[in-house]
């Protein structure tokens, strides 16, 4: 793993938290074997719906309906999970094509005041996701805000994987009015699905998303993913090709990003990259 600069402020603000987290790794173990001491989860993903309004080749969630929790039976579940947990991540389906999107938001941070919160988006909405994100960001100053917007070609080949035309430069005009007025306890940064579709076009990406300048661009390798609706549909990229993106992920990507971020997100980004290159390349399940 790769030695890691600290920003100092950072540390001071949500150093805590990720000592906590520490100290609690033990505990978590002995919960995973023995099933006790009951503890929250270091980490909770909250879907809020299955719908969207893009056709990616890589998920079908839109293709699972669900009814949906009304903006005040969020408020309720959050009330009884209360605070404890660490980090929580609003997705979807697409979550700004909820109307409610801010008030769910901001019963989740308002009764359980996690240290970080992680919203993933297509970037199609790009008037409401920038306007919404900065006003919760100011509302909770306390919070660290990390938002994720899905890039995973250039162009139109963006939208071809999308299968929606505009998609590439709506979620680009969403970045670019985001990073104009990104308040001090946000991440902005560009999230690529590494498929069979988009392999071979990973480094121009690389390239194009370094000169849009966000805090960090993560990657996740494709798979057959029983909550998006694809089993048994094969997406994922060859090993050998896909070896050879890893690793000029780890080598650059990290090296490029790790300034303008947490260094323990980086540590453990690093890791899951090694972890994921070694289990995928050598057939082994993820």
């Amino acid at each position: 793993m790769q030695r890691i600069k600290y920003n100092h402020t950072e540390l001071r603000k949500h150093g805590k938290g990720i000592v906590n987290s520490a100290v609690k790794t033990p505990l978590y173990h002995f919960f995973r074997t023995f099933g006790y001491p009951v503890l929250n989860p270091l980490s909770l993903v909250l879907c809020l719906t299955h719908r969207c309004n893009l056709r990616c080749l890589t998920c079908k969630i839109y293709d699972d309906p669900v009814d949906e929790l009304a903006a005040e039976e969020w408020e309720k579940v959050f009330r009884r999970i209360g605070k404890g947990i660490l980090w929580f991540t609003v997705t979807g389906g697409e979550p700004f094509i909820r109307d409610d999107i801010e008030q769910v938001i901001t019963s989740l941070l308002t009764h359980c005041a996690p240290k970080f919160i992680t919203i993933p988006t297509n970037g199609y909405f790009c008037e409401a996701a920038p306007s919404i994100v900065n006003s919760l960001c100011n509302k909770f100053p306390e919070t660290r805000f990390i938002l994720n917007i899905s890039i995973d070609a250039v162009g139109a080949d963006h939208d071809a994987i999308r299968r929606l035309p505009g998609s590439f430069d709506r979620a680009v005009e969403t970045f670019r009015r985001t990073a104009t007025s990104k308040p001090q306890n946000m991440r902005l940064g560009i999230y690529t699905v590494i498929s069979k579709f988009n392999i071979e076009m990973i480094p121009d990406l690389i390239a194009y998303v370094r000169n849009l300048g966000p805090d960090t661009h993560h990657f996740e390798i494709a798979q057959p993913r029983r909550e998006l609706s694809m089993e048994g549909v094969h997406i994922a990229p060859s090993g050998n090709t896909f070896r050879a993106i890893s690793r000029q992920i780890r080598r650059n990507i990290l090296q490029s990003y790790h300034q303008r971020t947490d260094g323990v997100i980086d540590a453990f980004r690093g890791e899951y990259y090694r972890n994921v290159e070694e289990s995928f390349c050598d057939g082994k399940a993820m």
